[in-house]
């Protein structure tokens, strides 16, 4: 396995041009350009307004459709796993279901013994679209809490996951124990799957990564994850439950999910925050966009400030980017 510490694909990228804003906003400003609040895109206009509408009783007829088949596309999956077609059983159906997922740099995952990939997060289905790549079963996700429902869902099902919850009691151990598990028996390892960000962001910027997990002296695979959606309505709207967002991707015909794993990065001989930010910039340079100063954190704090603005009767808009 080939990964040079400080010689990945972001090494290039660093300096103050990756600072620069995106599409005209700062993206080390707060505000709605960065986390979406909106359910509708910002340029629609009436053509858009006559598309949904047109749109509007066949989406709901392929909403109910793919509603109705969920829960036996979910059941179907573990007999798929046994038989050792897992994945190619998660390509046959994530179109079903309203995902087009690509996959990139797949050699760069299955040659490497890594026990860590690290994707940006800018959807609650990234995870969803990197199954085409890593099966549920055949990784470990540390997800946040929110998601605890339907992965107890799937567990009840009989899915063979077991998932990292970031709130639960002593995660960090988990976490150390999953990485070792997974860096000490290459053959049969399920590689941890984590979205260091913590927060989803709207895809013009990476957000600051936390460096615990890199901290362990593993090398690690950056995954770039893209997602295009052509259609006027927004499938990632935060400050709704994820059922909201999972019911509007079953309406739309499909969206696009690009899944690009690139070379490992080692950890060896590189501290924490090292590491967390060469694995940051390749994932950056990949994408095309600059990295933020921001983080998950902050989105929180923007997120708990709009809501004030909202409950005082104000716009919701903390920032002046706030309607951009």
């Amino acid at each position: 396995e080939s990964c040079l510490p400080g010689h990945g694909r972001g090494a290039a990228m660093t300096g103050p041009s990756r600072l620069l804003p995106a599409d005209g906003h700062d993206v080390n400003a707060p505000g709605e350009h960065l986390w979406n609040y909106a359910r509708l895109k910002p340029w629609v206009g009436w053509r858009s307004w006559a598309l949904i509408l047109l749109w509007a009783p066949v989406g709901a007829g392929l909403c109910a459709l793919r509603v109705a088949l969920w829960p036996l596309g979910m059941v179907l999956y573990v007999p798929a796993h046994w038989l050792g077609v897992g994945r190619w059983y998660m390509r046959l159906i994530q179109p079903i279901f309203g995902c087009w997922v690509t996959i990139r740099g797949l050699e760069n995952l299955q040659r490497s013994a890594a026990p860590v990939v690290a994707a940006n997060h800018i959807s609650e289905f990234d995870a969803c679209a990197i199954w085409a790549a890593i099966p549920p079963a055949e990784q470990r996700l540390v997800v946040n809490e929110h998601s605890r429902t339907v992965i107890s869902m799937a567990q009840s099902l009989g899915w063979p996951i077991s998932p990292i919850f970031v709130n639960g009691p002593s995660v960090r151990d988990t976490i150390r124990h999953a990485v070792r598990e997974a860096a000490g028996s290459p053959a049969r390892r399920r590689p941890l799957l984590i979205f260091p960000e913590g927060r989803s962001c709207s895809g013009i910027a990476v957000l600051r990564f936390h460096d615990f997990v890199f901290s362990l002296g593993t090398s690690v695979v950056p995954c770039a994850v893209r997602l295009a959606n052509p259609w006027p309505v927004q499938v990632q709207c935060n400050g709704v439950r994820w059922l909201q967002n999972l019911l509007v991707l079953f309406f739309l015909p499909c969206v696009a999910y690009e899944c690009t794993f690139l070379p490992p990065v080692c950890g060896a001989g590189l501290s924490a925050s090292a590491v967390a930010e060469e694995v940051r910039q390749a994932i950056s340079a990949e994408l095309g966009v600059p990295c933020s100063h921001l983080g998950g954190k902050d989105k929180v704090a923007f997120a708990e400030s709009r809501g004030k603005c909202l409950s005082a009767g104000g716009s919701g808009s903390p920032s002046r980017f706030a309607h951009v």
